[in-house]
């Protein structure tokens, strides 16, 4: 990570990380997405990955991406992130969640954040209990294409948002807000661009937004035709356990490498007595980098 980075992160709780991926690769991951999107639960390569529809919002999620292809696998420790991830998240690191959202015009996602992220800071830098890191596979480069929507600094004030999570100039009927956030009339009624710290993250396919979870974000409305295409990977220390209880197939950990089977297993505390070995000592062993220890590996 640069120092800019690093001062970007823990100031405002996001960076973001510009042409991480080439145009090709974009069109390749899209391409590759499309062969699972609408998809029904028994036609998914594993019975492991899913996906599911959200009405109002209009996005459609395929959950557990890896399980889907090699390709997702290898997007799981892409050298474009893993600095990142190996230096915000205590290690050892696993991912707990990969999913992705292709949304269409419809409603925005509410604000919301997850506490268990505990993001801390720890010398000069954060530290975060889970870092998501979104792909970006459709330029966002207006209002009007439902742009990311955070709340710079948030990270730090926990539950204390006063703020409606659902933008008030949303014209959305009565029903659907007791749906989405049953106390929202106990709050605020402040228009999301009113709200300090309100920011929307205007990005190009290729880059790559990475945040804490407990920094509360959102998305606008999408009013355009244009689908927005975007992929997510979750990552905690090695005791975190996966999101929403999802599990890996056998088959996924045997065609993974050393590294990506390190993030896809657990979790746990302590030794792993099947293999005789600890987290930590994997780690070092399959070049999966703890805190602090980047610059000692490299030097090897």
């Amino acid at each position: 990570m640069t120092i800019q980075e690093i001062f970007q992160l823990d100031l405002k709780g996001y960076l973001v990380r510009r042409s991480v991926f080439s145009p090709s690769e974009v069109a390749r991951i899209i391409e590759e997405l499309k062969k699972f999107e609408g998809l029904e639960k028994d036609q998914f390569p594993s019975s492991h990955a899913f996906g599911s529809w959200t009405p109002k919002v209009n996005e459609y999620r395929i959950h557990n991406l890896p399980e889907c292809s090699d390709f997702f696998l290898d997007l799981i420790d892409h050298e474009g992130l893993f600095d990142i991830i190996g230096e915000s998240v205590p290690g050892p690191q696993r991912l707990t969640e990969a999913y992705s959202i292709t949304r269409t015009s419809g409603m925005g996602i509410p604000l919301h954040f997850v506490d268990i992220a505990m993001s801390r800071r720890s010398g000069n830098r954060l530290l975060t209990q889970h870092l998501k890191v979104a792909i970006v596979l459709s330029d966002c480069l207006t209002t009007e294409d439902g742009p990311f929507v955070v709340i710079e600094g948030s990270h730090r004030i926990g539950h204390d948002f006063p703020f409606r999570l659902l933008d008030p100039d949303w014209a959305i009927d009565p029903e659907s807000v007791r749906a989405y956030v049953p106390d929202e009339n106990r709050r605020v009624p402040l228009p999301w661009k009113e709200i300090p710290g309100y920011r929307e993250v205007f990005v190009r396919a290729g880059d790559v937004v990475f945040f804490t979870e407990d920094l509360w974000h959102g998305a606008q409305t999408l009013k355009t035709d244009h689908s927005r295409r975007t992929i997510y990977l979750g990552y905690s220390p090695y005791h975190y356990c996966n999101w929403h209880g999802l599990t890996r197939s056998d088959a996924l950990l045997d065609r993974a490498t050393p590294r990506q089977k390190m993030l896809l297993s657990g979790p746990y505390i302590g030794y792993n007595y099947e293999d005789q070995i600890s987290p930590q000592e994997y780690c070092r062993e399959n070049f999966v980098f703890l805190p602090n220890e980047r610059k000692k590996f490299s030097s090897d």
